[in-house]
């Protein structure tokens, strides 16, 4: 089949796909085991076909299928090595795994997700590393991965006899885009003399982003902050006060932010949104892992005098209204060669992803200390001019904005995040940018 929703983003993107991973680098609450921890991932390769997918094919006209469970590839999917003497240590040996890794992995030879266990002699010296490349597995897919990998984990701990599954929603949620798509050309016969409303606030000097030469992300001017559980709980309690959810709350603050550096007025943002949380499928979604989760267009009007609640109301409303139209407009944007075309980007993003609440069924995790990132190489594209990316680990909650260095910004990240910080009532700790490990 041909790649569906978040994957055709990447290819367009993207400049080197194959190099597109992401992932991260974990210390374990309580030791792992590696032969328990490599039944479970065989697990989820047994379960999930889109984790033995491979991409055939050059840029946006490559299709995707899917190798057996017990093709030899997979044995790559899971690994041990030997615990480090020092962090230094450590974190050097981490840096040159994902090193090999990013150099190893080939879209045309899955798998396309690595797991490796540096192992120690407690919990708090072992690291677990996980790696994937960007189109088969999203930020959401990862969480449900990790649940289901603990559950398989704690079965084969006790003994108890684990049977193999077979997930097949991820196909047919693909073809239900596809038939959803079928339906809406039917059905519509699209204006192409139809005049979009331009907002009032460009952050690029009248420029499209489609016209932007390429930036990389090296160039990027980006700002990262984390925030505690103590912090986060803090955040949780705001959030159930006004009576929204913490990703609402995360949004409206981030309108109020724009409000007071552009003053009043109305912007196009783009959001990345996850058919598991919005959209009415006929597909059972509740467990779909891919990557999944595709960007829609959000109109808000901004201003800088009304309160929080007020802007509050005024995002929710505002995203609910497009959320109704978002499982019509993932069909539209994501099956190749629609008649409706590729919409342009708007110059503003906001992303959130959450996470897990911690349970006695999930296996617990901290980010390590070595704070190594896996993210995008630093010579890929920046595409959004101006984004806030925002995630949630377990008891921590980290915060990113960055931009490109041509957005006409008379006030960068560093000062963006202050300010958006105070919105909420919190400080947050600066970190270190390491990105392309």
């Amino acid at each position: 089949m041909r790649v569906q929703l978040g994957q055709l983003y990447d290819l367009r993107y993207s400049l080197n796909v194959d190099q597109l991973c992401v992932g991260e680098v974990l210390m374990p609450l309580e030791r792992l085991e590696s032969a328990h921890l490599k039944v479970a991932i065989e697990y989820l390769l047994n379960k999930y076909s889109v984790l033995r997918a491979r991409f055939v094919g050059n840029g946006m006209e490559m299709k995707m299928d899917f190798v057996p469970p017990d093709s030899e590839l997979l044995h790559q999917a899971f690994e041990v090595r030997e615990p480090a003497d020092s962090q230094c240590d450590r974190r050097r040996l981490i840096s040159n795994y994902i090193a090999e890794v990013r150099a190893a992995m080939n879209l045309a030879n899955p798998p396309l997700l690595r797991y490796c266990l540096f192992d120690g002699n407690c919990a708090r010296d072992q690291r677990l590393v996980l790696i994937f490349n960007h189109l088969v597995c999203d930020g959401i897919s990862s969480r449900i991965l990790w649940r289901d990998l603990s559950k398989a984990y704690r079965m084969s701990v006790s003994g108890q006899p684990l049977v193999l599954e077979s997930a097949t929603n991820y196909e047919q949620f693909c073809a239900e885009l596809y038939e959803r798509h079928r339906q809406i050309v039917k059905a519509v016969i699209p204006d192409d003399e139809q005049q979009v409303e331009q907002p009032t606030l460009n952050i690029l000097g009248g420029r499209s982003v489609g016209s932007l030469p390429i930036s990389r992300l090296s160039e990027a001017v980006t700002e990262i902050r984390q925030l505690d559980g103590e912090a986060l709980n803090r955040i949780r309690l705001l959030a159930k006060r006004h009576r929204v959810s913490v990703a609402d709350l995360l949004l409206a603050s981030w309108l109020k932010t724009l409000a007071a550096v552009f003053g009043k007025g109305s912007l196009n943002m783009l959001l990345w949104v996850s058919p598991h949380f919005v959209g009415y499928w006929e597909t059972s979604v509740a467990n779909l892992v891919g990557s999944v989760s595709f960007p829609i267009t959000v109109k808000f009007n901004i201003d800088p005098e009304p309160s929080l609640d007020s802007t509050l109301q005024h995002a929710v409303q505002e995203f609910n209204s497009a959320m109704e139209k978002a499982a019509d407009y993932a069909a539209t944007y994501f099956v190749p060669n629609s008649i409706f075309g590729w919409p342009e980007l708007p110059a503003i993003s906001f992303n959130f992803v959450g996470d897990q609440r911690r349970s006695p069924n999930v296996i617990g995790y901290e980010l390590s200390p070595e704070k190594i990132r896996i993210g995008k190489p630093d010579e890929d594209a920046q595409e959004i001019p101006l984004s806030m990316d925002i995630e949630i680990y377990a008891d921590m909650m980290e915060v990113t904005i960055s931009s490109r260095p041509d957005c006409h910004l008379q006030i960068l990240p560093p000062r963006l995040m202050d300010l958006w910080l105070e919105m909420i009532g919190e400080l947050g700790i600066e970190q270190p940018f390491f990105s392309g490990y």
